[in-house]
């Protein structure tokens, strides 16, 4: 809700920096929270992951839809945290540090389709891609590494 509500200066902020906070308080706190990492907590953590990846699919206002996605990328960061793995302090550095960029640039995207169309809303952004191909362009390559494709940092 704080993403939605917030200016689109208000969203990049607490995507890019304030989030990481979080993140980085549950690395350091990681020991303590040993007793979370069994098979039950982390189908629970995987079903919460699809359960918001199907919200994003169902949002018609972009900025909910960036929001929710944001959600299910540091979601994944709760995941790394319980699967006891040997590289977790490296990969979840790099998830966060590619979540603070693209999670940005998904709410600087929004911020000007919502300033050229005067609304958020998914179907009343009609002829984007005929108005403005290299804008299209560039947030179909950050929608991409929004889903943890190949070339992108989040693919750990």
């Amino acid at each position: 809700k704080a993403h939605v509500e917030a200016p689109v200066l208000g969203s990049m902020i607490l995507a890019s920096i304030l989030l990481k906070v979080g993140g980085y308080g549950m690395l350091k706190m990681y020991y303590l929270y040993e007793f979370f990492t069994n098979k039950i907590s982390i189908n629970f953590t995987l079903i919460l992951i699809l359960m918001s990846g199907t919200l994003c699919m169902l949002q018609t206002d972009l900025k909910k839809f960036v929001a929710y996605s944001s959600v299910t990328h540091m979601t994944m960061l709760l995941v790394l945290l319980m699967m006891d793995y040997t590289h977790f302090d490296s990969s979840s550095i790099f998830l966060m540090i590619s979540h603070g960029v693209i999670s940005n640039s998904l709410f600087f995207l929004v911020g000007m389709l919502s300033y050229a169309s005067t609304s958020r809303l998914l179907y009343k952004q009609n002829n984007f891609m005929s108005m403005n191909p290299v804008l299209w362009y560039w947030s179909m390559v950050i929608l991409f590494l929004n889903t943890d494709t190949p070339p992108s940092v989040a693919l750990v």
